[in-house]
């Protein structure tokens, strides 16, 4: 997006890293609600169609409130006025579950990951692509139902943002700290589909055995 991010628990600023200023304009955007005490999970997004500004999507981790706003200039001036809220979406989470990682795979929108191993992908924008939030779960969460404690070997620690397929469409890949290794077609419609998955863990263990044999 050409655009620098920096984060607290109470404002997202963002400036123009491409500009010619020795200082450039940096604009500030409220963080509502307020996220526990945290910085929000922010992704500044492609600028809308006219506008040379980024969008940002801001992830509230603790109560998986979602804000969108279009254009980040639109976010300062009105939020500060308070009469523009952006667009607001509400993931429902479950009993201790937070939202852990956030990233863009854009065109096909938002990626989320929780504490209890749930991927969660956004959609910033309809058929039309007009600014609209839908969500879709893309793995169900890897507890059991009396528990939110997730086996380390579970735990989501890599998102990646892989090629472009088409139109709303993209490849993503995720890696658990066991080495399980998952390849995603995702599309802005909400459909996803595995397209490959391998434990990587004892091909590395192979490796690294070849490597320093006993």
């Amino acid at each position: 997006t050409g655009h620098g991010l920096l984060i607290s628990d109470e404002l997202i600023y963002t400036w123009n890293y491409n500009s010619p200023d020795s200082i450039p304009n940096t604009i500030q955007i409220p963080v509502v609600p307020s996220n526990n005490g945290f910085p929000p999970l922010v992704i500044l997004v492609l600028p809308s169609a006219g506008s040379k500004e980024p969008g940002v999507v801001s992830v509230n981790s603790h109560t998986g409130h979602i804000r969108f706003y279009e254009n980040v200039g639109e976010a300062s001036s009105f939020g500060l006025l308070q009469h523009f809220k952006g667009i607001d979406h509400q993931i429902s989470l479950y009993d201790r579950e937070t939202i852990e990682i956030a990233e863009n795979v854009e065109p096909a929108g938002v990626l989320l990951t929780t504490s209890t191993g749930r991927v969660i992908l956004l959609s910033l924008r309809n058929s039309a692509g007009k600014p609209f939030i839908s969500s879709s779960q893309i793995v169900h969460r890897q507890t059991g139902f009396f528990s939110t404690t997730l086996s380390p070997s579970r735990h989501i620690v890599s998102v990646k943002a892989g090629a472009i397929l088409g139109q709303g469409e993209r490849i993503i890949t995720t890696v658990t700290r066991g080495g399980d290794f998952q390849v995603w077609s995702c599309a802005r419609d909400g459909q996803s589909r595995q397209v490959f998955q391998k434990e990587l863990l004892p091909t590395l263990v192979d490796h690294v055995g070849e490597l320093y044999p006993s």
